[in-house]
């Protein structure tokens, strides 16, 4: 089986944190870092693999 991958983001560190716990329930794996655009409004992402 092919590995799958996503990007999960949100607007604030809080709700990453919840977006990210989330997924890791659902098997997701953490793939690298956090990161943080800061263009405006900061957005903040981490990408899974499962």
């Amino acid at each position: 089986m092919a590995k799958q991958y996503m990007i999960a983001g949100a607007s604030s560190n809080s709700k990453l944190v919840e977006e990210v716990q989330s997924r890791i329930n659902e098997g997701w794996v953490l793939q690298g870092g956090v990161s943080v655009a800061l263009g405006g409004q900061p957005y903040f992402a981490q990408a899974l693999v499962k």
